[in-house]
Parts: structure tokens; C-alpha cells; sequence
């Protein structure tokens, strides 16, 4: 589930799950904790951070969020692909009831999304598919590429998986500077190719 704002711009998942937790804060249910996954930006969990909030990471997939949520027994959880998991009405995703539970936020704040958002500042992703046959890459490999490129990023983050449901492997960098993701997004494809 997306939303769009008053200008037209896009609010994805990410920023969903922190105008839930944030205004959650007052609700004797919330734990101050909620989840995301692996994919989840940092500019989030430094954000909810700030605010008192944990964030944990599962692996990507509902059922994974779920698992954790309920170990966590925390009551937000989702992706930053907008599915929101919110455990005090459903326990699985659901985009209306999702929006809904927004447009009460603004609604009792008298505030707009763009409004509700502040404070929030995601760091930049960049993403790349390489397809390639990933029974012929061993995970060893994959953990070796992703932290020798995340000790080359001061501000960022390095993820590099396997897609669970296509023969690609999914590169994500998190940096400020395209040009910098875009080294690191070429340095591990040769690296791949590589192997």
C-alpha cells in the first residue's frame, strides 16, 4: 500500500510504519517497539530511534514480520513495499484498514501527511538485480561481498541477497551520493561475475 500526499508525493511503506509507531506512542499496547525487515531504511530506525522506538528486522516477507512481531510482542510491523501489519485490528496486512488508521491520525491532529511525516528523513536506496544462477554463489560468499562493501560506506548501508523468488541475487545500497552507490552497486557485480 502507498499513499499520496497533498502535492502529489508518494508515502511508502516506510514512512507508514513511522507515522503509525510515532502516534502510537499514547497507546497502552504499544511496547515502543515495532518491525520492519532487512530492508527497512536506516533513516528509520534512526528516526524512531530518536523517538523511543525500537525497530527490528526480519527477513523480507509477512509471515517473517508477523513471526517477529509476535516475539517482539510488538503491534506495528510491515515492509517498506507498504504491506502494514497492525496487530491492534487484523493480524495481517490490510491496505484499508491501514489507511484508515492514517486518515484517523490526521483527522484527531488536524495534520497532513507531509505534517505527519516530519521528522523522518530516509537515506536514498539504490537497487540492482543481477541474475544470475544462485546455486552457484554460497551464502559465505554473499556475507564476505556485503561486509567488505558496507566497511567501505561511512554513512550508508551495503545488502546483497538472494531473491527468494527469482534467480536473481538483489544488491541494495543506502547512501547519500548516487555516485558512491552506484561504485559499490559496480564493484560487487564484478565481483559476482567474479565467482
Amino acid at each position: 500500500m502507498i499513499l499520496i500526499g497533498p502535492k502529489g508525493n508518494i508515502i511508502e511503506g516506510d514512512q507508514i510504519l513511522y507515522i503509525l509507531a510515532k502516534n502510537a506512542i499514547n497507546n497502552h499496547k504499544f511496547n515502543s517497539k515495532i518491525v520492519g525487515t532487512i530492508l527497512t531504511n536506516s533513516g528509520l530506525e534512526k528516526s524512531l530511534k530518536n523517538n523511543g522506538i525500537q525497530l527490528y528486522r526480519s527477513d523480507v516477507g509477512d509471515k517473517n514480520v508477523l513471526q517477529l512481531m509476535r516475539q517482539t510482542r510488538s503491534i506495528i510491523g510491515g515492509e517498506n513495499s507498504g504491506h502494514i501489519i497492525n496487530l491492534e485490528y487484523s493480524p495481517s496486512g490490510d491496505g484499508l484498514m491501514t489507511a484508515l488508521v492514517v486518515m484517523k491520525i490526521m483527522i484527531e491532529l488536524g495534520k497532513s501527511l507531509n505534517e505527519l511525516s516530519d521528522g523522518l528523513e530516509l537515506i536514498p536506496q539504490f537497487n540492482c538485480n543481477i541474475e544470475t544462477d544462485l546455486q552457484e554463489l554460497s551464502n559465505n560468499l554473499i556475507t564476505k561481498i556485503s561486509e567488505e562493501e558496507n566497511s567501505k560506506l561511512k554513512n550508508g548501508r551495503v545488502l546483497v541477497r538472494k531473491s527468494g523468488t527469482e534467480p536473481v541475487l538483489r544488491i541494495t545500497v543506502e547512501s547519500k551520493k548516487e555516485t558512491r552507490a552506484n561504485e559499490l552497486i559496480d564493484s560487487i557485480k564484478t565481483q559476482i561475475n567474479q565467482a
